[in-house]
This record gives C-alpha cells, structure tokens and sequence, in this order.
C-alpha cells in the first residue's frame, strides 16, 4: 500500500547524517535518548520525517 509518510534515524555521533538528509528536506520530528548503545556507550537518535512528494522529487532529480 502506498505510504504517506517516513521517519528515519540519525545517530547523534554520525559527522554528517544531519546535514545530508536536512539537505532532503526532511523535518526534525523528535529525538531518542540512549536508543542503543555502542562501543559501551549510550547514544541517541534524532528522527526525521519525510513525505512521499518529497521522496518523488528525490526521485526525479
């Protein structure tokens, strides 16, 4: 079924997820605290929504 909306996950500690998939347009729509841990340590995610027409537009280009 076609869907509306998608949410991805940056990791906090990823150099340049924020600003690539700002970059897409995408809107910040929450943030996870300690959403799994790595090497030891807790780390977080920020979530981001895409539409379907922004995917399109991706698509397209």
């Amino acid at each position: 079924s076609p869907f509306l909306n998608s949410i991805t996950m940056v990791p906090d500690t990823t150099k340049y997820g924020r600003a690539i998939i700002r970059l897409l347009g995408a809107t910040r729509v929450g943030h996870l605290d300690d959403a799994y841990i790595r090497c030891g340590k807790p780390v977080g995610v920020t979530l981001y929504q895409l539409t379907r027409q922004q995917y399109k537009e991706f698509s397209e280009c």
